[in-house]
């Protein structure tokens, strides 16, 4: 045969096509149980092994991270992992295309709706039932027709019309949150993931084989990512309203049958009384709703700024002290903070501050971002600006000069790991809307490392004796097809 010799050094180059991509896996799992051997059942040290070595060659030219890209996947079964079922906030979402309505019937169905969605079912099919219930010849246009959503929904359109429009909204949020979702996965480190949205409740399934820091990763996917940055008031601008405000509790507590009890604002926030510094005071973990449900009464409303707003710190003080810092925060005219309303980064990553011997997350910002940022900090030299993410304050620094080029720093604390998943958060991007979990289960491997190895090794040896069977049994050419025919089509 005159193609023989060609294809005996075809089978010969598959064959070690073949034995190159089954050794990714052989040396991924060496490194593997070198992490193990070192952790000696420490989860930490386990991971902060394995993450000291993603971006280290191991094999050839390969890092440890591209090697367990590119090595035979194993699922939950075999793996053990974390199953983790997230809801996106789908009222949320509404509230949004309706540009926060105030109608009170349609507030009403959300809520409704968003009480009623527990086994996952359609919001929308379920806020629609209700509305009607609520409103039988409720028009949705008079809702959502406004400039949000002009060009898709005027305002005679039809119900059915309006829902599909809703429809598609909700589902390009939902694939844009399992994008985020899957960078950040990904920028984690966990090797074939699987990703799965269910069509109409806006919720996401997600199974992550191997993860073995489960409450990591749940803050990891929860994260919205949504960075701002927002000038403040000093303790002493804002210590005589205070006093007013508790003053003023005082005084409702001693009306007979009034719902606010003896407690007031000072008996469980203990003042800062350092002028300069926007943080109000200190309270332990335990009084923070407590704290926060009497600066939400009216009454105190009226006794405070009216562009002040309150946001208690991301950490404790101190490592498990459970006492954490409530600041105050100064909104723009609009309310909102004085940049952070649009995305503003462009990169970010994990860093070390020599000057504190901390671990900080370094970022640059658009270059809008940037312009702004640099008009922010030349209006507030000298003053601090806090550093708020998903509604928490990480650091407030006192801006000593203007900052231009859009490069900063977040600072708090952070452990090696927190700033790693605080960069990946940023580099992810910015959330459509929130997400909370729902459901999660930490799986075990149903079968032992013993098994696994014992079947990764079988199944190799079956491989290479089918193959040579076949070329036995049906000659050389016919028996390659056959075999090239089995690997592109296993399913088959």
């Amino acid at each position: 045969m005159q193609n023989k010799g060609f294809i005996r050094v075809f089978a010969v180059l598959l064959t070690l096509v073949c034995i190159f991509y089954l050794s990714f896996s052989v040396v991924t799992n060496r490194q593997i149980k070198k992490a193990e051997e070192f952790a000696a059942g420490d989860e930490q040290k386990y991971a902060d092994y394995l993450d000291s070595i993603s971006t280290e060659k191991v094999y050839l030219w390969y890092t440890f991270k591209q090697c367990q890209e590119m090595g035979v996947g194993l699922g939950l079964d075999l793996k053990g992992g974390m199953t983790v079922t997230l809801q996106v906030s789908v009222d949320e979402v509404l509230r949004k295309l309706s540009r926060n309505n105030p109608d009170e019937n349609f507030n009403l169905a959300v809520e409704r709706a968003t009480a009623q969605r527990l086994d996952g079912g359609n919001f929308l099919e379920i806020f629609m039932d209700e509305y009607q219930k609520i409103d039988p010849d409720i028009q949705l246009a008079s809702i959502f027709a406004n400039s949000s959503n002009r060009g898709q929904i005027g305002p005679g359109d039809s119900n059915d019309k309006v829902l599909a429009v809703l429809e598609t909204e909700l589902d390009d949020i939902v694939n844009s949150t399992v994008e985020v979702l899957r960078k950040r996965i990904d920028q984690y480190g966990v090797v074939s993931p699987n990703i799965q949205k269910i069509k109409g409740s806006g919720r996401i399934l997600i199974e992550l084989p191997g993860v073995k820091e489960p409450e990591r990763v749940e803050k990891l996917l929860q994260g919205s990512a949504n960075l701002e940055f927002w000038e403040t008031y000093n303790f002493d601008q804002v210590s005589s309203s205070l006093m007013a405000a508790d003053t003023k509790l005082q005084e409702m507590s001693n009306v007979e049958n009034d719902s606010v009890k003896a407690t007031t604002i000072f008996s469980l926030l203990s003042p800062s009384n350092v002028p300069g510094s926007p943080v109000l005071g200190y309270a332990r973990e335990n009084d923070m709703a407590a704290i926060d449900s009497m600066f939400s009464l009216p009454q105190v409303k009226d006794m405070l700024p009216a562009d002040l707003v309150l946001r208690w710190s991301v950490k404790p003080i101190e490592e498990g002290s459970k006492i954490y810092q409530l600041v105050a925060l100064k909104a723009t005219p609009a309310g909102k903070a004085s940049l952070g309303e649009e995305d503003i980064i462009n990169t970010a990553s994990d860093d070390f501050d020599r000057f504190t011997n901390q671990s900080v997350v370094s970022m640059s910002m658009n270059e809008v971002a940037a312009e702004k940022w640099a008009q922010i900090t030349r209006d507030n030299i000298g003053r601090c600006i806090a550093i708020v993410l998903d509604g928490h304050v990480y650091s407030f620094p006192v801006v000593n000069t203007e900052i231009k080029g859009g490069n900063s720093q977040i600072s708090g604390n952070f452990t090696v790991d927190e700033a790693r998943d605080l960069a990946t958060v940023l580099k992810s991007g910015k959330m459509s809307a929130s997400v909370e979990v729902k459901q999660k289960a930490v799986i075990g491997p149903s079968l032992g490392q013993e098994a696994i190895d014992s079947g990764i090794v079988s199944f190799i040896l079956a491989i290479v004796i089918l193959m040579i069977y076949m070329i036995a049994v049906y000659g050389v050419v016919p028996g390659l097809v056959a075999n090239v025919a089995l690997i592109i089509k296993p399913s088959s």
